[in-house]
Parts: C-alpha cells; sequence; structure tokens
C-alpha cells in the first residue's frame, strides 16, 4: 500500500498536478522550543509526505527550490516552515543559501569597481537558513548627485531582483529636508516597479527615522500602477515624524509587483 501510493505521489508531482503544501502534516519536533503561553506541545497528524521513503521524498525535493535566486520559491516555503524535519532535509538538500554570499560579495565588489571611494553595504537577514531581507546602506553621494541617479538604480538592478521578502534602502542624512527633497527617483519607485522580484520595498532617511518621535504618523493607501495593457496593485505606507517630514515610504505588493 505504501509503494503504490508512493508511486502516485512521486506521478502528481512530476506531472505538476499536485500542491504539496495542501497536504503535509509533521509531528512536532521534541527538541521545538514550547510556545510562552503553553508548554505542552500538541501532537499533530501524522504526515503522509513523511511517512514515504527518504529517498522518494529527496526525488521530491529535486523539484524545488528555495534559492532568492531563483523564481518559484514562494512555492514551497509553506511546506519548508511546516515542521523541523522539513527545515532539516530541505535545508540540507536545498541548499537555499549556496551562492547567496558569493552573490551579495560579487555585487559589492562590482559596485566598488564603479563607485571607488563610495563603498556600498549590503546587510542580509536570514529566517532558518532562508534569505528574507536585504538592507543596502547607499552612500550620500550618489544620493544627492542627480546625474548619478540613474546609474545607481541601474548598478543595483541586479539586487533588485533577488526574490526576497524585504528589499530596504537606506539613505544618508540629508541637511536640507525630507524624502520630497532629494531627487524623485528615490521616492518614486513605482516607476521600476517591474524590475522588482520583492514582495516589500522600503526607502528610508535612518537618521530621522531613528530620532525621538521619528516615527509620529504613518498613511497606508492601496494604489495601482497602470503598465502597458496591465495593472500592478501595491500598498503604499508613508512615515511622517512628529515635524510631519516624510522618512520613511513602504512599497508593499503581494503579488511580488506582478501584473493581475
Amino acid at each position: 500500500m505504501l509503494l503504490l501510493l508512493s508511486f502516485v505521489i512521486l506521478l502528481a508531482f512530476m506531472t505538476g498536478k499536485m500542491l504539496l503544501p495542501c497536504f503535509v502534516y509533521c509531528w512536532v519536533s521534541p527538541n521545538r522550543p514550547a510556545d510562552s503561553k503553553n508548554s505542552e506541545l500538541a501532537m499533530e497528524t501524522h504526515s503522509s509526505l513523511l511517512s514515504l521513503p527518504m529517498e522518494l521524498r529527496l526525488l521530491m525535493y529535486d523539484y524545488m527550490t528555495l534559492s532568492p535566486l531563483s523564481e518559484g520559491a514562494d512555492d514551497w516555503t509553506g511546506l519548508y516552515y511546516s515542521c523541523w524535519q522539513t527545515v532539516d532535509e530541505m535545508q540540507g538538500y536545498l541548499k537555499p543559501l549556496q551562492g547567496v554570499k558569493d552573490f551579495l560579495d560579487t555585487e559589492e565588489e562590482r559596485w566598488n569597481e564603479w563607485h571607488g571611494g563610495w563603498p556600498l553595504r549590503a546587510l542580509p537577514r536570514y529566517s532558518f537558513g532562508v534569505l528574507v531581507e536585504v538592507s543596502l546602506s547607499l552612500p550620500a553621494n550618489l544620493v544627492h548627485d542627480r546625474n548619478l541617479e540613474l546609474i545607481t538604480f541601474n548598478r543595483l538592478s541586479p539586487l533588485f531582483k533577488l526574490y526576497i521578502n524585504h528589499l530596504v534602502l537606506k539613505l544618508p542624512g540629508i541637511p536640507h529636508g525630507d524624502l520630497k527633497s532629494i531627487p524623485r527617483a528615490w521616492h518614486a519607485y513605482y516607476d521600476r516597479f517591474q524590475q522588482l522580484n520583492c514582495k516589500t520595498l522600503t526607502i528610508t532617511l535612518e537618521h530621522m527615522v531613528g530620532a525621538e518621535g521619528g516615527r509620529s504618523k504613518s498613511t497606508s493607501l492601496d494604489n495601482t500602477f497602470k503598465c502597458k495593457g496591465c495593472v500592478i496593485p501595491y500598498t503604499l505606507t508613508i512615515v511622517q515624524d512628529k515635524d510631519d517630514d516624510h522618512v520613511e515610504k513602504v512599497y508593499h505588493s503581494a503579488t511580488r509587483f506582478r501584473p493581475i
């Protein structure tokens, strides 16, 4: 019976007609930290997936990806986070961070070759071995030079293509105002939505957001960006400080800025 079930599952999986996360239920690992509100860990329904032979599960993992460098990672994050065993197995087999550090290091090196004295810092954040966020600290020279803003965006475009949850552009202090006073491209990013693969883009003035009263008010607006024959839905959140200066803008799209 188990052999027949294994064959059916593998066949369905290889033909692309099966949504694996729909039936995956895992035993809770005894090593999993207990919930602070409830020290008792309830046992979940036994998983059909984890009942299969390890060799068969590895064959299934061949059709999955968790890499931020590849499209399709979203399809499998639900399965990946479903229990500790799938985290261990998929992380060990798929190696979601393989090539990520080299990619980030290469982009920093390329940037430094182009803009010698203006270094770029790409700070990654991980969740259970998967890259979920990259923060880019940009040099002031490029932010204030209107002639270089287009070059800057073109240089950063490989980082914009990462399939991650959150991309953060950290802009340095500007003595003459807030986000409204810097070149348009830095706070009107919707013109470049189709270059993005992240779910959320944040553009922030660190020194103003971190000051006292730096997040006194926030306003969220549901918008759409119309391109050639398509519509891209997104939510814009504007953060203001106690003086009503615009200190941060957050663009969020559940579709990764893809048209609907």
